[in-house]
């Protein structure tokens, strides 16, 4: 019954559902909360209804990922403001190997998502290096009707200087994009993303021009 079912949730079909449940190949209790599902979606009231109306049918199964989901989603309407958040509790990926919370991206104008992306926990087991990982994929031709104008190269923070975040804030609600050097990279190898970098002179926090071979102190 997996496929049928997913299918259901995807097009948020309750007669499909009901009709399994009609056949006697769904159990009624199990109908009601994939019908359930597709109703919890909206606002973040949508978050205190599922609490209530999810949690009689198996708390063991819904109560730690209804906790862990409230957090992430309380955490980005916090820290993004400016972004509006819609949850949809019969939401799924695009990509079987999701293994938590999914997520898709719109922006003004656009009749489809921007990015689709998720939790894909433990995918490299199989390669033997078991990890936590979130991604996304999107589609460019869409993204390109965003960008306007010349690309500008971004700002390179070099690894272990120790920038106070207002002036990365600063830079970056300035229209700015900053990198951070990761511990084993080159800065020859960010030249070709970066034609700047940040650095302290005299205790002042200033943009130079990035120069390859050349590490700052």
């Amino acid at each position: 019954l997996e496929k049928p079912i997913l299918t259901a949730l995807k097009q948020k079909s309750k007669p499909a559902i009901e009709e399994m449940c009609s056949t006697g190949v769904l159990e009624k209790d199990a109908a009601e909360a994939i019908c359930l599902l597709m109703e919890l979606n909206g606002s973040l009231d949508t978050i205190e209804s599922a609490d209530k109306r999810l949690r009689p049918y198996s708390a063991s199964v819904f109560g730690e990922l209804m906790d862990e989901f409230e957090y992430v989603v309380r955490h980005i309407n916090e820290q993004c403001r400016e972004v509006a958040v819609h949850v949809d509790y019969a939401l799924l990926g695009s990509y079987r190997y999701h293994s938590g919370i999914v997520f898709s991206a719109f922006g003004p104008g656009y009749g489809q998502p921007l990015a689709n992306g998720g939790r894909y926990d433990d995918v490299m087991a199989a390669l033997g290096t078991p990890c936590a990982a979130t991604g996304f994929s999107g589609d460019l031709r869409l993204l390109r009707r965003t960008i306007r104008g010349y690309c500008n190269k971004s700002v390179m923070v070099p690894h272990g200087l120790n920038v106070p975040r207002k002036h990365l804030d600063e830079l970056v609600s300035s229209g700015e994009r900053v990198i951070r050097q990761m511990p084993e990279e080159s800065r020859d190898s960010l030249f070709s993303v970066c034609d700047r970098e940040l650095v302290n002179q005299d205790g002042q926090w200033v943009v130079i021009p990035l120069t390859m071979g050349c590490e700052s102190e």
